[in-house]
């Protein structure tokens, strides 16, 4: 079924259609745009805030590596000179609070530590990992993985370097470091409302989350995005962890190979786009009702003219010309009154023509229906000699006929008489 619209109707959905339209496609690429752009800046800020923890952590483990090797250089050190090497140890351990012991041993399995503790009778330093590990790597700094201490229950690390004495032993400095101040600079870190950071391993092993359950799981061997992590070691991705759309910035450390995650959740930051697309809503809402009122009024000047136009015309098809044409503007409609009114013109001076031929063919057909009647009157006496003179004529006939009779007897006497 077809749906027949009026000109107004047209007009308007018109008005509406060339606001609306392309307003829609500016709001869809705005929409689009801003989504990117959104995205764009959660992922920078991820990455940014990923980027500074570990630059704290490098700072952090930094300080500590250069005051190890600073000590490894030293000439007491280097001569075993204990009373002295007693000194350097405490004075380094002193001076940084996250720094639980110093110490330093050699081949001979002599060790000295500070603060002192008193070692089980038999204790090897140089079967422990943190010796081995140094020694493995000789000259260079070594960080071991995070673990529990026993005493404190915190989590510690070793940072170690292996060197060489005066008297040309492998010796190990070393110092035990509470971390606990970075694992908190981690997981006291907001993002937005809900966003969060973590601490992993190289290998994706969880040691700092602000949910506890999650420390020590390993995120490469159970999730997909845990493997993309390790495996890239710093960026961006997007992913979803328990129903729930994330944008993660994520960056590894020089140092310790460690690898900080931020994120936000989607959810969070689609707040303001979706705050941003009511507010574009609103506006072309806005831009509807103003394209329907300006469609309107418009359509109304276009289309009033033509339906008054179109009424005159039923008025003059049905043979009213004393209808009155006025034109109401400047433009192709009033060119189309003017030429409706030169029309009605003309068709009115030819109707005036016509009366004025009928009536004289009128009079002159009285005329000639006089001329006819008394042509017929003559007839009718001219019928009425015809009709005399018919019957005049039929008495001579047989007269004649009579005379001829005669004559054929007359005849037949003249023949007898012959030929007697």
């Amino acid at each position: 079924m077809r749906i027949s619209l009026k000109l107004k109707q047209k007009l308007v959905l018109f008005f509406v259609g060339f606001a609306i339209i392309p307003a829609f496609i500016a709001t869809f690429i705005t929409i689009n745009n801003s989504k990117n752009l959104v995205e764009g800046k959660v992922e920078n800020l991820t990455k940014q805030i990923s980027v500074e923890k570990i630059s704290f952590i490098d700072t952090f483990m930094g300080n500590i590596s250069n005051d190890i090797d600073s000590i490894t250089k030293k000439k007491s050190i280097l001569d075993w000179n204990i009373n002295s090497m007693r000194d350097i140890i405490m004075s380094l351990q002193e001076a940084d609070p996250n720094i639980l012991y110093v110490y330093t041993a050699n081949d001979d399995k002599n060790i000295i530590i500070y603060p002192n503790v008193q070692f089980p009778s038999g204790y090897d330093p140089t079967s422990r990992p943190w010796y081995k590990d140094a020694v493995n790597d000789f000259g260079k700094i070594i960080i071991t993985k995070p673990y529990e201490d026993a005493a404190s229950k915190q989590m510690v690390i070793t940072i170690a370097k292996a060197y060489k004495l005066s008297d040309g032993k492998t010796a190990v400095a070393a110092a035990d470091i509470n971390i606990d101040i970075l694992l908190k600079s981690v997981t006291n870190t907001k993002v937005g409302e809900t966003g969060y950071a973590a601490l992993s391993l190289d290998d994706g092993t969880i040691i700092a989350h602000p949910k506890k359950e999650m420390v020590m799981v390993n995120i490469a061997e159970k999730y997909d995005f845990g493997k993309e992590i390790v495996s890239k070691k710093s960026g961006n991705l997007k992913y979803n962890l328990n129903g729930e759309d994330k944008i993660m910035g994520f960056e590894q450390s020089k140092l310790t190979n460690w690898i900080v995650m931020t994120t936000m959740n989607q959810s969070e930051y689609a707040k303001e786009l979706n705050k941003s697309i009511v507010q574009t809503l609103i506006i072309i809402g806005i831009i509807t009702i103003l394209a329907v009122f300006i469609g309107f009024m418009i359509s109304r000047q276009i289309a009033n003219p033509l339906i008054n136009l179109s009424k005159l015309m039923e008025k003059a098809q049905n043979g009213d010309f004393t209808i009155e044409v006025k034109k109401t503007s400047n433009d192709e409609v009033g060119q189309i009154q003017d030429s409706f009114r030169m029309m009605i013109e003309a068709q009115k001076e030819m109707i005036k023509k016509v009366v004025e031929n009928a009536n004289s063919v009128t009079v002159q057909s009285e005329s000639l229906s006089a001329i006819s009647e008394e042509m017929a009157s003559s007839s009718q006496e001219l019928a009425k000699t015809m009709q005399q003179v018919a019957e005049g004529s039929s008495s001579q006939a047989s007269d004649l006929q009579d005379i001829v009779g005669l004559m054929s007897n007359l005849t037949d006497s003249i023949e007898n008489v012959y030929k007697e």
